[in-house]
């Protein structure tokens, strides 16, 4: 119990915490660069299904 409580009285805890909302900022725009180039194709395209669908709705 001790060690746990001397883990979350650290000021390395603390330094950490601080630091993590712009880690995980940093973290989710490395994420979206990778993937948006595997994700983007794919959007495109259901993009385009779901605008043809409408169309049709529409146009019966």
């Amino acid at each position: 119990m001790r060690q746990v409580i001397a883990i979350l009285e650290s000021p390395a805890l603390a330094k950490f915490e601080k630091m993590r909302p712009e880690m995980q900022k940093a973290l989710g725009i490395k994420l979206g660069e990778d993937q948006g180039k595997e994700i983007k194709p794919q959007m495109e395209e259901l993009q385009q299904r779901i605008g043809k669908r409408m169309r049709e709705a529409i146009e019966s």
